[in-house]
């Protein structure tokens, strides 16, 4: 069994750990890990497992702040995680990461549903957080490819050589950002106009059940370890 390991499954999990896509998404979920820890701190000071306890913190007026607290870290994973995973994707390339993110939060934000109602509009908080992981990986590796894409195709709208560096940068992703987000509009008002369900709950369905049968097994557990 151990040579089995040695000889055929380690090779394929260690390129797999090398894979662009894999590392992407390894090192963007990443930077989510100060959210998940201030979160999961706060979480266990609003429900912590004393009789009684809940039922102070909220006559004492503090409950509601810290489900904020707990909404407002864990509630942002996919916004982060769909910016960290574009921003190393694009950084695979040689290519500057921080505007590949910033498309791809905005592409995020693009394909996710509003809520409406007499207050006004918003996010639904749920697929800002671990809902919305699935389609923060998606749309990270897509869109940090797109980008590095036009840009070491030399498609990008170039500045003087006197404009500053960081000015030039932000005129560099107009084009790829404009392609992007429209791109991304198509595809929600499709499913919109068709009465579809909308990109987190087709993510979803499509991806939960196969990764959730990947996490389960030793190939799954190579690819965890060697990545």
């Amino acid at each position: 069994m151990e040579k089995l390991l040695q000889e055929k499954l380690l090779p394929v999990a260690a390129r797999l750990g090398n894979n662009k896509a894999l590392v992407s998404i390894r090192d963007g979920i990443t930077l989510t890990i100060p959210l998940l820890l201030i979160g999961s701190l706060l979480m266990v000071i609003a429900s912590f497992p004393i009789p009684g306890w809940e039922k102070y913190l909220g006559d004492i007026g503090v409950a509601d702040y810290l489900w904020k607290g707990v909404d407002s870290s864990f509630g942002l994973l996919g916004l982060v995680a769909s910016f960290g995973i574009a921003y190393f994707m694009a950084r695979q390339y040689k290519v500057d990461g921080i505007p590949a993110g910033i498309v791809s939060l905005s592409s995020f934000i693009t394909v996710t549903p509003f809520i409406r109602g007499e207050a006004g509009a918003g996010m639904p908080t749920a697929f800002m957080a671990s809902k919305g992981l699935f389609v923060a990986m998606i749309l990270g590796l897509i869109n940090g490819y797109i980008y590095q894409w036009f840009i070491n195709h030399n498609i990008q709208i170039k500045m003087p050589d006197g404009v500053p560096p960081a000015v030039s940068k932000s005129f560099s992703a107009i084009i790829p950002g404009a392609v992007t987000i429209v791109g991304w509009l198509i595809v929600y008002a499709t499913l919109d106009k068709l009465s579809l369900p909308n990109l987190h709950e087709i993510a979803q369905v499509a991806l939960g059940g196969p990764l959730g049968l990947l996490g389960n097994n030793v190939i799954g557990l190579l690819i965890l370890i060697f990545s």
